[in-house]
Parts: C-alpha cells; sequence; structure tokens
C-alpha cells in the first residue's frame, strides 16, 4: 500500500494566495499613499523651516543696517546743521577752477586738463560737473583728495580713477577725477547760508 502524503492546502491553496496578494496590496498602497508622503511633507517642512531662520536671519541683518544708517544719517543731519555749506555764486567757477589747479599743482599733480561741464539744476543749488586729468604720484593725489575734503566742502569726488605702474611706484600716475560742484541757484541769490 502507498502512502498519500496528506494534502494541508488542498483547496483553500487558491483563497490563501489571494489573501497573501491582498494584504501585500493593502500594505504597498499604504505605505505609497500614507507613509511615504508623510516623510515626505515631513521633510519638506524641515526644509522650508530652515529656509524660513535665513530669511529671519536676513531680515534681522538689514533692520540692523537700517538702524545704523538711520543713525548715521541723523549724526550727518546734525553735522550739516551745525556747520552749513555755503555755497558761492555760479559766476565763481572760473575761480573755483584756478583754486583746484593752483591746489594740485601745489600737491605735485600736473594738471592736463581742466574742464567744466554744463551746469545741472539741483533741487536747492546748481550743480557743475568739472573733469580734471593730470599725473601725480599716489600720495600726491591723497593730498588733493584730502585738501578738496577740507578746504572746499561746495566741492564734491563724483568718480576717481588712478592708474599707474605698480613695480615703480614713485613714478606718476594717470589721474582722472570728476568733481561736482555746487553753487548758488539764481533764484536763491542774496539769500545766505544756501545749504548743499
Amino acid at each position: 500500500m502507498k502512502l498519500r502524503r496528506p494534502d494541508i492546502l488542498g483547496p483553500l491553496l487558491p483563497i490563501h494566495l489571494c489573501g497573501v496578494g491582498a494584504v501585500v496590496v493593502v500594505l504597498t498602497a499604504f505605505s505609497v499613499l500614507i507613509v511615504r508622503p508623510r516623510a515626505r511633507a515631513a521633510d519638506d517642512v524641515a526644509r522650508l523651516a530652515w529656509e524660513l531662520s535665513e530669511v529671519d536671519r536676513k531680515a534681522e541683518a538689514l533692520r540692523a543696517a537700517g538702524e545704523r544708517a538711520t543713525k548715521e544719517l541723523a549724526k550727518l543731519r546734525e553735522q550739516l546743521e551745525a556747520e552749513p555749506v555755503v555755497l558761492g555764486p555760479l559766476t565763481r567757477l572760473n575761480a573755483r577752477l584756478a583754486e583746484v589747479s593752483r591746489r594740485a599743482e601745489a600737491m605735485g599733480i600736473r594738471v592736463v586738463e581742466l574742464v567744466p561741464g554744463a551746469e545741472q539744476k539741483a533741487s536747492a543749488a546748481v550743480k557743475v560737473p568739472i573733469k580734471m586729468r593730470g599725473e601725480g604720484t599716489y600720495a600726491a593725489i591723497t593730498g588733493l583728495l584730502a585738501v578738496a575734503h577740507s578746504d572746499f566742502p561746495d566741492l564734491a569726488v563724483a568718480k576717481l580713477a588712478i592708474k599707474g605702474e605698480p613695480n615703480t611706484p614713485a613714478s606718476p600716475a594717470s589721474i582722472s577725477i570728476d568733481f561736482e560742484w555746487y553753487a548758488e541757484r539764481a533764484d536763491a541769490a542774496g539769500a545766505s547760508g544756501t545749504k548743499k
């Protein structure tokens, strides 16, 4: 007699396979629809929190810079009120050009060109651009800028370009300065203490 092996699963095998398949489908759907989106959402929240902290840090830096600028502006306004700049009439343009040229040459700068531009009306003054080209040492150029700052309060440096040979620092460098000279407006003539 031959022994038969008992069929444990028998006719239930397809049902069990369908049950296992259903569990796999449910677990996969749970993972895809619930677990992964929540993990991505947590990553997104962490990234957004970091970006927000960076924006907050930058905003704080800008706020601090704004406060410093406001304090500096108030300080400059106080200085201007304490020492107002009195502007001369536009007819003094040639005299101002001669003074600038004389001071530059006294500092050791050879002035090649000193040319005024067309006057431009500003709110409280007339602005005249003056282009100066020349040659001089670095020390002479910085000396001229210091003199212009201290002795000519109605003269501003709008642009400065220096070109020289670094291997021979004692040799003269080419200099180009664009000044802005402020003069009293004709309609404000006779009013004293016109400010720049």
